[in-house]
């Protein structure tokens, strides 16, 4: 958020967190898309020009679907691009069950370079320990 707004600084800016349905990396898609619905129908209702999501779950999850007529942009993309840059044979990646299950890190990789070998490990844990601003 801090260089969100360094880089915004005449926008007003709202932050959103679900904390009352955390963890969401255990949950259905179905479950996932709904209560990011829910969450984008709130925002939309702030007059939001756009929504940035940080969370690979959701992310994960929306991939690919139009939910919003809000523009949307996820975590993984950027991601995938940083991390393709970096030329790196094998990458290991520690998610919630969901975004593991997806395999979109995998996929996107991948596509991006062939070569790439992604390790997966999910935790069941990770996002519940994430919010409550633990430490991996």
């Amino acid at each position: 958020m801090k260089e969100l707004i360094k880089v915004l600084p005449a926008e007003y800016v709202i932050y959103a967190a679900d904390s009352s349905n955390c963890p969401y990396g255990n949950r259905s898609r179905h479950e996932i898309i709904r209560l990011t619905q829910g969450m984008l129908a709130f925002l939309k209702h702030k007059g939001v020009k756009i929504v940035l999501i940080a969370c690979n779950t959701i992310s994960a999850a929306i991939q690919g679907l139009s939910i919003s007529n809000i523009p949307i942009l996820s975590i993984i993309s950027p991601v995938v691009k940083h991390v393709g840059a970096l030329g790196l044979q094998e990458v290991g990646l520690a998610a919630t069950s969901f975004t593991v299950q997806e395999g979109i890190y995998s996929k996107l990789l991948s596509a991006a370079n062939p070569q790439i070998r992604v390790y997966s490990r999910e935790s069941a844990g990770l996002a519940g320990m994430i919010d409550r601003g633990g430490y991996i």
